[in-house]
């Protein structure tokens, strides 16, 4: 079974980005060809650029872009298995972005098994542009999940807490982000350390230790609090 370890690096100030490093991936990653993105000109290489690294911090693909590739494809032509295979590729993945203007956006996907010589998957994820990061995590989700046969992580929420020292005084933060760092919110600041903060199985309650107490809060009425501030 491939193995995984990520090292998280917590800011102590609270200006400062998480940073998330991969220290050790698979030694024997999928090779996967991803080809630029058409459609949309404006959006398509932001979403490809999310799916690739999506896929890179798992550790377990090895990406190669159109401009590792002897020829570019467009979705009806015919696949080439064969040179995919010299170069060593394992998957070869074509992209398309739709953008309907405010109210929609949506991304066509199909996914080529270069030694079975056939398209295994192929699929619509459907989102609205002001979430344009969180549908591009979707799509990841989707070619994790049918290459390796487990359920991705992308699109979830990460829960950490940050220290910042102000006027000699230590000042906790419960952040959420998602899971490769971005859109960070701060859900509680306090004084008093946080330790351990949990999901419950339903993500929808947030569990941990604060003030010697056991500390449980609804997510949904944790963000109207942030978003009422």
């Amino acid at each position: 079974m491939k193995k995984l370890i990520l090292l998280i690096f917590l800011a102590f100030n609270a200006q400062s980005e998480l940073v998330l490093e991969i220290t050790k991936s698979s030694n024997d990653p999928y090779k996967i060809a991803i080809h630029d993105f058409l459609g949309a000109k404006d959006i398509a290489p932001f979403i490809e650029s999310i799916v690739k690294a999506d896929l890179i911090r798992t550790g377990e693909f090895d990406v190669l872009g159109s401009e590792d590739l002897l020829s570019d494809i467009k979705n009806n032509e015919l696949i080439n298995y064969k040179g995919y295979r010299l170069l060593g590729v394992d998957f070869i993945l074509i992209g398309k972005v739709i953008n309907e203007g405010d109210s929609s956006l949506t991304v066509e996907y199909a996914i080529h098994d270069a030694s079975k010589e056939k398209k295994i998957r192929s699929s619509k994820v459907y989102g609205i542009p002001n979430k344009t990061r969180q549908l591009a995590h979707y799509v990841s989700d989707g070619i994790y999940e049918e290459i390796t046969d487990l359920p991705g992580v992308a699109s979830t929420k990460m829960l950490y807490v940050s220290e910042d020292d102000q006027n000699s005084s230590q000042i906790f933060r419960l952040m959420m982000s998602d899971s490769d760092g971005m859109n960070e919110q701060v859900l509680l600041r306090s004084n008093k350390p946080i330790i351990s903060p949990t999901w419950s199985p339903d993500s929808k309650v947030l569990h941990m230790f604060h003030s010697r107490l056991v500390w449980q809060k609804s997510l949904f009425r944790i963000l109207q609090q942030v978003q009422e501030k």
